[in-house]
Order: C-alpha cells, then structure tokens, then sequence
C-alpha cells in the first residue's frame, strides 16, 4: 500500500510521518518505522530515499510503501489447536509451537500465536482479526494472549475473548493464583527432586535476568522453585519443574543458577550448533477459575528424550 503525503512544514521526516493518520497507522510502532527506513521503502520527490534524521522541506511530497494494508494481525497462514474453552466463551488456552514468537513483532509479519489465534477465530466465526487484535493497545500485537513464552519455547498458552476476560485473568497470573508446570531437558544427572527458594534480579539493561540460591541484594525478589526429577541418563536428565511466579526466563535462568542450565541454551548455558532448548509448558493450574489442563510435548522434544535415553510418561 502506497501513502503519500505534503510535507506540511519543514521537518524531520520520521516526526512527520509518525504524526499522520492512516488505515492502520496505530499499529506501526517506533522500531517498524526503523525498519521501513532500513528498507529504503520512504522517500520523497525532491530528495529520493529517506533516512530516520533526514528534513524534508515544506511543499515536498513524501511517499511510503507500506508492506500491508490491514488493521491489526495479519491472520497467519498456519494452523493451532485450541485445547481448552471456558463454559462462558469468554478465554480459551492455545498449544504454542516451538521456534515460533509469542506475538507479532511487526504488523506486516504473521509468523506468531497471536496471528494464529487471530485465524484461528476468524475462521471459526468467532471474531474478526481486527476485533482480536484491540484486544490490546497498539502498537503490541498480542491481541487476547495474557502470557508469552520464548521462541523456542513450546506449550500452554492462556488467550482471552473479551476485554475483561483478559483483565481477569492477568490479575491473576499477576497475583501467583495460576501454578504453572514445566518440562525441561536439562545438563546433567540430577540426583533427587529438589523445592525451595529462588532469588530473582532483572538487568535494566539486558533481555536477560540473573538468579541465585541467596539473596545478593535488598531489591531480589524470592520466590519459590520446586523441581521433579523425572528421567536421567547418561549426563542429561528431565524435569518437571513447578512454579507460580512468571518473570522472563525463569525456568532457564532458575535451572542455570541450580547448575543444571538447559541443553542448548545459549543465553544461560551453552550453544549447541543447529539445536535449541527443550522446554513445554505443559501445565496451567488455577482453582478460581477451575482450569487444570495438560498438554504433551512436540515430536521435537520427544525426539530429543528418545536420543538421549530419557524417559517421560504422563
């Protein structure tokens, strides 16, 4: 889709074009704009290609090639299984893939649970992407989910149908009403199951979080960690881990700073050529709203139990 506008006073051309209002403009976030600019896609009559800085003089027409022309989620082309709907209609809970994002990270990109979902209910003739998609504020593109899980990461994801719906339930994985359960196949034979607590520290900084068997600081934040030794052979075991807390990265960051970091984790443990780690949240548990549901793992996790002799049954 081709925008094209006056420049109405001289100006830097990035100010002016995030202060125009377009068919889905409220979607194009700050780092998407950056992208349209990488890609040579803004230009101007007078000046040609056009960089973020660039000033554009006043009576110039500028003109972007936006690589979409929706409003919201572009409805992904892949399939996903809804494995649970409430009795009122109102949420639901997913089976995320692994290797695949939790939410769209552009509005012209479609490879997310969220665009899933968004198809998913379209299909179903339950609502619109569009409708899906204000479920949340623009610029995210998470439309109902209330949590997210890595890429890599597979399994139980809760999606909301309605507004308050989805107030409701983030309250109450906000307030650690929701037990949480975990596979993972982790470096080394851990001998026996083991519960206690955690401290937590996120990096301003960085993407990633530390966390440590005792307190380091005023500001860490405790939490409870409880682990099951499922499997374990030939350096490398599977477990189940058990939480209620919901901070990024807590079960790689936790198994890491227990010394038994993922196998293939290249942020807290080690990179492994070709691979990635195997995680599955396998289970949400949550009285007050009466949800108890489990779901297996990919063929990809079990593959990789198979090949390392480890065992899972249900």
């Amino acid at each position: 889709m081709l925008m094209q506008f006056n420049v109405p006073k001289t100006d830097r051309v990035d100010r002016l074009i995030r202060d125009r209002q377009f068919i889905g403009s409220e979607w194009v976030s700050r780092a998407s704009w950056d992208d349209l600019f990488l890609s040579k896609k803004i230009s101007s009559k007078n000046k040609g290609v056009l960089k973020s800085g660039d000033t554009v003089n006043k009576d110039d027409i500028v003109s972007v090639e936006l690589p979409f022309s929706h409003i919201g989620l572009l409805v992904a082309e892949s399939d996903v299984e809804r494995v649970y709907r409430s009795p009122d209609k109102k949420w639901g809970v997913f089976l995320k893939k692994p290797m695949l994002n939790s939410i769209s990270l552009r509005p012209w990109l479609n490879d997310s649970l969220a665009s899933e979902v968004a198809g998913f209910l379209e299909k179903a003739g339950e609502m619109s992407a569009e409708q899906f998609s204000y479920l949340a504020a623009p610029p995210i593109l998470e439309g109902g989910l209330v949590q997210r899980l890595d890429y890599e990461t597979s399994g139980l994801v809760c999606v909301a149908f309605t507004k308050p719906s989805k107030v409701l339930l983030q309250k109450l994985f906000i307030e650690k009403k929701v037990a949480k359960e975990y596979l993972a196949i982790v470096l080394g034979e851990i001998e026996k199951d083991w519960s206690g607590q955690l401290y937590f520290q996120a990096h301003k900084k960085s993407d990633t979080v530390s966390v440590s068997t005792e307190r380091k600081k005023q500001t860490d934040v405790s939490y409870s960690f409880n682990l099951k030794v499922c499997s374990k052979n030939a350096g490398y075991s599977l477990v189940l881990v058990r939480l209620q807390e919901g901070f990024r990265h807590v079960v790689r960051a936790s198994m890491a700073a227990l010394g038994h970091a993922l196998y293939a984790d290249p942020v807290y443990g080690q990179k492994v050529d070709g691979e990635f780690f195997s995680l599955h949240a396998s289970t949400l548990i949550c009285e007050e709203i009466s949800l108890n549901i489990k779901a297996l793992p990919p063929q990809s996790f079990l593959s990789r139990l198979e090949k390392f002799g480890l065992h899972y049954t249900v």
